[in-house]
């Protein structure tokens, strides 16, 4: 996919108005209780608001009054609202999911891998410890650094890198060069081929030793056929660490599809423990980036797919 200069903001599907589309292959009932979802587990629906009247959502739709009560009734059934008579249909209160930071939440499910390893090979926790403790201070002197513009892509980069090459990988932003920050001579240096001149540029200029390899980023080709086949009215869901994999993904689906997928992005900082339960699996695809991707497809193996960003044929500049 196209690796964009800066951060921007993405829009959620929840934001759009109901909608039905009568000519898609998805059920008018599964298109609603998909929406409604989507309003409730985001927050567009407030705790304790009251969703609108079976009548009026009917009436509002143009489709019928029982095709409501039974989304009502199955929303209520799995816990995301309350209905009482004479006091309408209105959003439960559910708890809250921990807040994490990017950062953490990548290190988080970083960290249930190693230990999930490390019991499986009978190791303690203090036999773990020592080993971290003993392979930090090891890979200390080993210098391999990705640079890029954008902070919220570095996790993406920096674990697809070391899945690839089997070496730690430390990482840069381009600014913390172009303001004279200690910088490793020797190091090997990464960075996709949108910045690759930049960075040797600035190498150059404060003539830092290092050797350059330029990453080919993923043109989300891999992906294409996954949302081309989806019937109209499919919900796609996006759950990545990183704000540019969003917005990267919605231009994509956009473009290939226009409108006629539901679509929902989240940040995985920001998704609940309702939206996991409730919203992913009602997912007709779920699109998750390399650091979510093994918690999600042992979820959903077949609805999910990875966005990756680096495409393993890499190529050096001289």
């Amino acid at each position: 996919m196209p690796h964009p200069t800066h951060n921007t903001p993405y829009t959620n599907y929840a934001k759009q108005k109901l909608s039905i589309n009568k000519q898609s292959d998805v059920s008018v009932k599964e298109q609603l209780i998909t929406q409604l979802m989507i309003r409730i587990t985001s927050g567009h629906y407030t705790v304790g608001e009251k969703l609108p009247s079976i009548r009026q959502l009917a009436h509002q739709l143009g489709i019928h009054y029982n095709t409501v009560l039974a989304v009502y009734k199955h929303l209520e059934t799995i816990g995301l609202v309350d209905r009482q008579q004479g006091s309408g249909t209105r959003v439960r209160q559910l708890a809250p999911s921990a807040d994490y930071s990017s950062a953490h939440q990548t290190v988080h499910y970083l960290l249930d891998k190693l230990i999930q390893e490390a019991r499986d090979q009978g190791l303690s926790s203090k036999d773990l410890h020592n080993l971290i403790d003993s392979h930090w201070k090891e890979t200390e002197g080993q210098s391999y650094i990705y640079v890029d513009r954008v902070a919220d892509i570095l996790p993406l980069f920096k674990t697809e890198l070391e899945q690839h090459h089997r070496v730690p990988f430390q990482t840069m932003l381009l600014e913390d060069i172009e303001t004279n920050s200690p910088i490793k001579e020797g190091a090997q240096w990464f960075i996709s081929s949108y910045y690759a001149h930049i960075l040797q540029t600035l190498l150059d200029n404060q003539q830092i030793r290092g050797h350059l390899t330029v990453i080919s980023t993923n043109s989300g080709a891999d992906i294409r056929d996954r949302l081309l086949e989806l019937p109209k009215g499919s919900l796609v869901v996006v759950v990545s660490v990183s704000s540019v994999i969003l917005k990267q993904a919605e231009a994509v689906i956009q473009a290939l599809r226009g409108n006629e997928l539901l679509l929902s992005l989240r940040l995985i900082n920001e998704l609940s423990h309702k939206e996991e339960n409730h919203l992913l699996p009602q997912a007709k695809l779920l699109l998750c980036d390399s650091i979510t991707e093994e918690r999600y497809k042992a979820i959903s193996p077949d609805r999910t797919a990875c966005i990756r960003v680096v495409n393993p044929q890499t190529q050096t500049l001289d």
